[in-house]
Order: structure tokens, then C-alpha cells, then sequence
């Protein structure tokens, strides 16, 4: 039987008229695929036999048209008009072999005119355009990030635009041209298309081999994926509460397949390689292509993983340790510990002396991205200079903004709890100066450790912290949560409550809702504080910028009139009987009046801000939602303060009875006004 082989010896040796006896005998063999055969057209193309490689190929391409091969006969034609450029006869064939292997397109004839087939359009490029638009054609099936699985259901060929159905959302518009950067295709053996034409069949598949069903998603979508997006993909084959079950199962043995690379340490993602060859060579481009603090994770996940990869990268490993020791020790030393532990013979010609002679060791640690080096660093400290070592723990302590490196530290001190008793004293004496520690220090606090300096004298700082300390607002408010906060107040002096109640009024985190409420609990445990609770009066930054004009025009325009008024008034004589200066004095009474209660007011204004609004009851500064029980009417209140009242517009005064009856309401309880029985459907932001 003659193979490929044969044939290239032929052609190596010069005997051509041999070769077209064996290719009528070869080109029968359905077993050699089309890139076998142009690799023989190609080796003649390169020997100058232009026109017998032309021949061989016609004879080709009608054994392929005869076995009905229409899409490799197709190829024959492409590869012909390397010899035969603008051929016309090439061109005719071509329209004719796509018209036949692509019957069932309704829009084959838009095609053909669209790409330019059937003018003067250059033939490669107009085979470009057709089977871009035969790429998406009606029916086809294409997977898209934002929206899932989508089909092709139109085609507006002039327009060159397509539309989709995905999962997520149908008519989808796209040009072809944004198109191609979006979509990935999905052919009949791609996991989605079989998800959504074939369920069963995967299901099957998930219950007999579970692995392959993994295996066959990552191999369709060619990009790596985390646990959390396979499992999303999953869902629908495998029951929602079976997911995280079949996921621990199928895990460990995608950790040993050959063609499953797994790339991270805590955040693990998954991709599918072509073979083992593929997997190596994929890790060790990936370790080149890292950036420069990335490489020296992929090298301790290689060490386990891959070791024969590991020992490939020694040499790079080194050569970057060498070049980390000036400008980033941390991972100089990180790597120095990996290399000792692993390979001890290979030797980096530095020390971790070396390293402490030019970096202070926070910055070392603060680098380092192996816990147990953190830990071994220390222990290394500790050892060689166990007379000053607390006084080094807490300067590395102090000098790091790193966690990880605090929680080491603290660690190494447990045997000396006075020594970090006065570390957490100076953190809370001057939280301002150690904003980072102080954060560290309220982590502690949250997870349940040091709830012994959780005391009432330190709940004005850690409130106040929120105003300095960038990401604390939450933990701030998980530890004084109302039912903690109610605790720790029980326990509090006098002089503590007013000064946590004035730290409440302070802050510019704590919602409208949540200052209510701490207030509530202060009051119910120092009565006497009530007394001192001002008259709050809430409004916009508009209607605050107006209250103050009006008192700016009494200081500075009314008042001066009054005081003309009443130097005009004396001149008529006297004053017992002199009605109009009884008036102007009655008018300045009246002004000075105005103004101090204004001040007054100004200085118990509370701003309605957007971000403090909370919807989860009626409050100042929502828009309240009522559908009546009678007649299923609707109406909107909006509850502001009282210099936003706007009668016209049902936007009500929060002191006016109506907001009253509102005010603390849920959604879905029920409000009595004016004899009419309202329902509470909605409550939103008015700002």
C-alpha cells in the first residue's frame, strides 16, 4: 500500500513521473489526511514542478467532490490558486462548491454577492468574507462571557450584522466585526452546545465518568477558570446540591490528569492542555512570562506539582534571586529559603546576613510571600540576637503596614504577653500615629481575640477611626453591632457616655438609622442624657445653603435698615408718644430674635446625605410608597425636614403627624390616614 513517505522520497530523488503513478493509488486512502497531501504539493512547489503539482491536485480535488468531501475539496481549490492566481475557472468552482455545501443557508446568495464573488473582488478576499459570514450563519451556536450560550437566529448581510438569542438575553444586535472579538464558536461536541441540545447525554456522562465531564467543559472553553465558574457552568448537569459534593470528588483527580493544568495556591484555576509536552511547555512560558514578583509563586507551586519543571528552572530561579537582593529582598529571601529547603547543594553566593546588612528587616518581611519564611525569618532573629530580640519584634511590628507581618510577629511574642500588653496599650494611646495597627488591632477584636480592651473609653476612638482609617467602617460596625454595643455601655462611667455620645453625633459613617439607635441605648442607660439631646433638624444642602443666605440678608441687609429706621424715628420727637420708633424697636426685637434662633437651628442641622439614607424603614430622606386597601390608588411622600417642605409636591416635614405615623414603618405593614388603611409597598432614596 503506498503511503506519504513513499511519496516524499520520490520527490526527494527527482523521480516525478513515478510519483503520479503512486498518487492516483494514494489519494484513495481515506486514512491520509488533506495536510499530508499538500505537503507533497508543497515539496514539488519548492523543486520548480509547478504545473505537475497544479495537476496532482485537480485530480485531488475531484476524488474529494466524488466521496462528497465538499469542505476538503474546497481547501483543494484555495491551495490551486497558489499556482493559478484570479483564476476565473477557480473562482466558478469555488461558487459552485460552496452553493453545495452550504444548501441549507438561506442567505448563501447575499453571501456570495456581499463578499464580492461575483464581481472583481480579489478571490482570497473575497473567500475571506464568506466564510466569515458563513462562520455566522443562522443556527450557529456561539458562547459569549457576558450573556452564556447564544444562537444565531437573523443575518443582515449588507449591514454585516447578526442577531443572537443567548440565556441572558434575546435580539441581541452585533456587527460581525465586534462579533469576532466576542464570541467563541460552539461546535456539536462543545459542552454548552450538548448542555443545552443534549442535557441527558452530559448528565449520563457525569454520573459514569465524572472527571471527563470536567475535562470536556475546560477543552471547550480554552481559557483557565476558577472552581466557582465551573461550578456555575455545572449547574443544570449536576443538581445544586450535589455541586460541592461531585466538585471535592472530581478535584483531586483533575490534580493528576495530564492534560489538566492548575495554576495558584489559594486562588486555584483550571485549563485544559493539548498533552503532558504541552503542560510543561505551557508552565515554564508561563514562569518567563510572570512578572517579576508573580515568578518566584509559580516556582513554589512548581515544586510539588511539577518538579521535573522546578529542576528546569533552578537556574532562572537563582539568576532572579541574585538580581531581587538590592531592590526586593523579600523575594532574595524567599527564594534562598526555597532553594535550602529543596536543594541545598545549589548555592546563591548570599546569605540572610547578606540581606540584613542593606534592609531593615520589616521591609524583608513585609516582601516575603511564604508564611512559614515569615516565620523562619524571625525564628533566625530571634537566635541570633535573643538579648535584643523584643526590642526588634516590636520595631518590625511598628514599622510594617502589613498584617501578615504583625500576626507573625505576634505570634513570636505569645511567650511574652507584657511585652505585647504594651505594644496594644501604645497602639490605643495614639491611634493616629499607628493607624495600620490600629486597624490590625480591630481585625483581632472582630474575630473575638482581645475582647478585654473592647471597654466603653475606647468606643469614641474606634469610631472616630472610621474618619482616618481607609476599609474599617464595616468592622467598626460588626464590633459595636447594637446588641455589643448595648453591652459594652452597661459597664460605662458617666464621662464615658457623654463622651461616646458626642463621638455618635460626630461621625461621618454612621447612618441617620444606626446614630438613632445608639443613641436609644445610651439614653435607656444614662437617662439624664436625654435632657442634652438636641432638637435635630434634617435638611438638604440646598435648603441648609438657603436658611443660611436668610440669615447672611437679615446680619447684612435687614438689620442695618432697622437700625436707619430707628435713627430716623427719634428725630420725630418724643419717644413716650413717637409710634414709629415703637415700631422699629418692636422690628429689631423681632430681628434679633430671628437671627439667634436661626443660629440655633444651624447648629443642630443634620445634612440628609444620599449615602446615610437607610431604606429598610421609613426615614428622613425617603420617598415612601402607599398602595390603599379601598381602592388600590397609589401615592408618594417624600419625608424631608422642614425647611425642604414642599406641600405641592407631597414632600412632608419628618415632624409633621403624617411622617410620624410613617417613620420606623417596614415595607408591607400596614398605615391609617385619614381613615383610609394604606399598605407600605415601597420605600426608596429621595436623594
Amino acid at each position: 500500500m503506498p503511503n506519504i513517505e513513499q511519496a516524499k522520497r520520490l520527490v526527494a530523488e527527482g523521480a516525478f513521473d513515478r510519483l503520479d503513478d503512486l498518487w492516483t493509488d494514494l489519494i484513495t486512502d481515506d486514512s491520509i489526511e488533506l495536510e499530508q497531501y499538500l505537503s507533497i504539493i508543497d515539496a514539488l512547489k519548492v523543486r520548480g514542478k509547478i504545473e505537475q503539482a497544479s495537476l496532482l491536485l485537480e485530480l485531488l480535488g475531484e476524488h474529494y467532490e466524488d466521496r462528497e468531501r465538499l469542505q476538503c475539496a474546497i481547501e483543494v481549490q484555495k491551495a490551486l490558486l497558489r499556482f493559478h492566481e484570479e483564476s476565473p475557472r477557480i473562482r466558478t468552482k469555488l461558487i459552485d462548491l460552496y452553493r453545495r455545501q452550504y444548501l441549507k443557508s438561506a442567505h448563501l446568495d447575499d453571501y456570495l454577492q456581499q463578499s464580492g464573488f461575483d464581481s472583481d473582488e480579489p478571490i482570497m478576499k473575497a473567500i475571506h468574507r464568506l466564510e466569515e459570514y458563513l462562520k455566522y450563519d443562522i443556527g450557529k451556536f456561539f458562547f459569549f462571557e457576558r450573556y452564556g450560550l447564544g444562537k444565531v437566529v437573523a443575518v443582515v448581510p449588507e449591514k454585516r450584522e447578526i442577531v443572537l438569542d443567548f440565556e441572558k438575553k434575546d435580539r441581541h444586535f452585533l456587527s460581525i466585526d465586534v462579533a469576532r472579538g466576542l464570541l467563541q464558536p460552539v461546535g456539536p461536541n462543545h459542552f454548552l452546545f450538548l448542555k443545552h441540545v443534549e442535557p441527558d447525554r452530559l448528565r449520563e456522562l457525569a454520573e459514569e465518568k465524572p472527571e471527563e465531564v470536567v475535562v470536556m467543559l475546560l477543552q471547550s472553553i480554552r481559557e483557565p477558570m476558577p472552581a466557582s465558574k465551573i461550578k456555575g457552568f455545572l449547574n443544570g448537569i449536576i443538581e445544586q446540591t450535589r455541586l460541592n459534593k461531585f466538585w471535592e470528588k472530581t478535584r483531586k483527580s483533575l490534580e493528576k490528569h495530564d492534560n489538566i493544568r492548575i495554576a495558584g495556591k489559594t486562588s486555584k484555576t483550571y485549563s485544559y492542555v493539548d498533552s503532558a509536552a504541552d503542560k510543561e511547555d505551557q508552565a515554564i512560558k508561563a514562569f518567563h512570562k510572570a512578572k517579576w514578583e508573580d515568578r518566584y509563586g509559580l516556582a513554589e507551586e512548581y515544586v510539588d506539582k511539577m518538579p521535573s519543571i522546578f529542576n528546569i528552572l533552578i537556574p532562572d530561579l537563582t539568576k532572579l534571586g541574585r538580581q531581587s537582593l538590592k531592590d526586593h529582598p523579600g523575594i532574595a529571601l524567599d527564594i534562598l529559603m526555597l532553594l535550602q529547603d529543596r536543594k541545598p547543594d545549589v548555592d546563591l553566593g548570599y546569605s540572610i546576613d547578606d540581606l540584613l546588612e542593606s534592609h531593615k528587616p520589616a521591609d524583608i518581611l513585609q516582601e516575603l510571600a511564604n508564611a512559614q519564611h515569615r516565620g523562619s525569618f524571625l525564628k533566625y532573629m530571634k537566635a541570633k540576637a535573643p538579648d535584643r530580640w523584643h526590642t526588634t519584634a516590636v520595631e518590625i511590628f511598628f514599622g510594617s503596614e502589613d498584617f501578615r507581618v504583625m500576626d507573625a510577629v505576634a505570634d513570636h511574642l505569645s511567650d511574652a504577653p507584657q511585652k505585647m500588653e504594651e505594644m496594644y496599650q501604645r497602639i490605643l494611646a495614639m491611634p493616629r500615629a499607628y493607624p495600620k495597627q490600629f486597624h490590625w488591632m480591630l481585625k483581632k477584636i472582630e474575630s473575638g481575640a482581645l475582647q478585654d480592651h473592647l471597654r466603653p473609653n475606647l468606643i469614641p476612638r474606634i469610631l472616630d477611626c472610621t474618619n482616618y482609617v481607609p476599609g474599617v467602617t464595616a468592622i467598626v460596625k460588626r464590633i459595636l453591632a447594637l446588641k455589643k454595643f448595648d453591652l459594652i455601655i452597661s459597664g460605662a462611667e458617666e464621662g464615658d457616655a457623654e463622651r461616646i455620645r458626642d463621638a455618635i453625633r460626630d461621625s461621618n459613617t454612621l447612618t441617620d438609622h444606626e446614630i438613632s439607635g445608639y443613641l436609644r441605648i445610651l439614653e435607656h442607660h444614662f437617662p439624664n442624657l436625654r435632657e442634652e439631646t438636641a432638637d435635630v433638624i434634617y435638611a438638604t444642602e440646598a435648603a441648609l445653603a438657603r436658611k443660611k443666605r436668610e440669615l447672611e440678608h437679615i446680619l447684612s441687609v435687614e438689620i442695618p435698615a432697622n437700625k436707619k429706621e430707628i435713627s430716623s424715628a427719634r428725630e420725630f420727637g418724643d419717644l413716650s408718644e413717637n409710634f414709629e420708633y415703637k415700631a422699629a424697636k418692636e422690628k429689631q426685637d423681632q430681628l434679633y430674635a430671628k437671627v439667634k434662633n436661626i443660629e440655633s437651628e444651624l447648629l443642630n442641622t443634620r445634612i440628609i446625605a444620599a449615602h446615610k439614607i437607610n431604606t429598610d424603614t421609613v426615614n428622613v430622606g425617603a420617598v415612601v410608597t402607599l398602595q390603599s386597601t379601598k381602592d388600590d390608588s397609589i401615592v408618594d411622600y417624600t419625608i424631608m425636614g422642614r425647611w425642604d417642605t414642599d406641600l405641592s409636591n407631597n414632600i412632608i416635614s419628618n415632624e409633621a403627624p403624617l411622617a410620624q405615623i410613617m417613620m420606623g414603618r417596614k415595607r408591607g405593614e400596614r398605615v391609617k390616614i385619614d381613615r383610609t388603611e394604606y399598605t407600605i409597598i415601597k420605600i426608596s432614596k429621595a436623594l
